[in-house]
């Protein structure tokens, strides 16, 4: 298993909207590229498999630091808990734990293009039910830089853009470090509650 982000993933990363648009085209939902010889779209397949085995590594080693990270908090066995299928981080491009046994608040790690971006990033994000949205905002107030609000209920942080050569478990440590300052808090606060 490589321990690094390759090349090409580097690159794909740099150029996440253009790799949308052709790499991981939909060819059930939409056309094949014109032009396209049948050997250039065996080529950019394997290079679509080998760019989710990064995906799945970078997202892996990511949750494996969260739990490193809350480790020995009353939260580790509850993060530890439903973990998320390969297949799944594969067609998520995310990770995602939970903050709380009856899941009034998740949280995870996303490797994805989000709307005003041009790139793929690893952001983070913890979700709550809309009853718990003020009390989430309360807890992670005077956290810098303070988190976005995705306005579906989700407080995000974007991470980085990974870098050729960055080893996962930098990237992961990084990712790790800032979830938990959103996750720690609002899971405190999520468990003091009544349902």
């Amino acid at each position: 298993m490589r321990d690094k982000v390759s090349k090409i993933a580097a690159f794909v990363f740099e150029n996440g909207a253009m790799a949308q648009e052709i790499l991981f085209r939909d060819l059930e939902e939409e056309d094949e590229v014109p032009g396209l010889s049948e050997g250039e779209r065996s080529a950019m397949d394997d290079v679509a498999q080998d760019l989710l085995e990064d995906w799945v590594n970078i997202l892996s080693a990511c949750r494996e630091a969260v739990w490193k990270k809350a480790s020995g908090h009353p939260l580790e066995s509850v993060l530890r808990q439903h973990r998320t299928q390969t297949r799944t981080m594969k067609d998520r491009e995310h990770v995602e734990m939970r903050l709380d046994p009856e899941r009034r608040a998740t949280c995870g790690v996303s490797l994805q293009v989000w709307d005003d971006q041009d790139q793929y990033r690893v952001h983070v994000w913890v979700w709550t039910q809309a009853k718990y949205r003020d009390l989430a905002q309360d807890a992670v107030t005077g956290i810098e830089p303070a988190p976005g609000n995705d306005g579906e209920g989700s407080l995000t942080q974007t991470v980085l853009t990974p870098k050729e050569g960055q080893l996962y478990s930098d990237i992961a440590e990084q990712a790790a470090k800032d979830l938990w300052a959103l996750a720690r808090p609002v899971g405190e606060a999520i468990s003091k509650q009544k349902g």
